[in-house]
């Protein structure tokens, strides 16, 4: 439970609250280190097989991930 620092009593909603926002950061921690970890699996598959049309479209994607994207 979480104490209110103005009124000095605990807050329910406050509590969940912020639980809440806690689990949320959690999650998106937890799927970050998901993604990076399924793409580090990815390059590895990739880098067995050179020459493959997956890799050609990775090595292109890396080529143009800082490129500006255009919205026609």
């Amino acid at each position: 439970m979480y104490e209110c620092p103005k009124c000095n009593e605990f807050d329910k909603l406050l509590t969940e609250t912020i639980t809440m926002k806690e689990n949320y950061k959690k999650a998106l921690h937890r799927q970050h280190v998901l993604e990076k970890d399924l793409l580090n699996k990815k390059d590895k598959e990739i880098k067995e097989l050179p020459g493959s049309l997956e890799h050609l479209l990775v090595e292109s994607n890396n080529k143009h991930r800082n490129h500006p994207i255009k919205d026609y």
